[in-house]
């Protein structure tokens, strides 16, 4: 694992392997269950992981805030503030753990598949 890269890069790698998923996947890509499996598994874990990296986010713009490092630019309506902002990071993160919570229920039925084709 590389940690020399900025958080921004970690988040576009992640944003462009899901974008490449989404085109292999167009016209089904998964020649077997298990091919299936392994795919809701890894979507899992990174449905997983995807809390603690939105909980983080929030803290980071907190410490910004607290610094006074960072303001909403003029011009953004009255209610557009940073302690605004985190409180949609923090809807984020709790949207996020209902979904690997269903994930979860999903991939147990997935564990099931077979084919006839064995």
């Amino acid at each position: 694992m590389d940690l020399a890269r900025a958080p921004y890069e970690f988040a576009g790698a992640a944003a462009d392997e899901i974008r490449a998923l989404n085109y292999r996947t167009l016209d089904g890509g998964y020649p077997s269950p298990g091919d299936v499996y392994d795919t809701a598994h890894a979507l899992r874990t990174l449905a997983q992981r995807l809390p603690q990296a939105l909980e983080q986010l929030g803290i980071g713009l907190a410490a910004l805030a607290d610094g006074d490092q960072v303001r909403i630019t003029s011009g953004a309506p009255g209610t557009d503030t940073v302690p605004e902002r985190r409180r949609q990071i923090a809807e984020a993160l709790d949207a996020g753990l209902r979904a690997t919570d269903v994930l979860e229920q999903a991939l147990a039925v997935v564990t099931r598949l077979t084919s006839d084709l064995v």
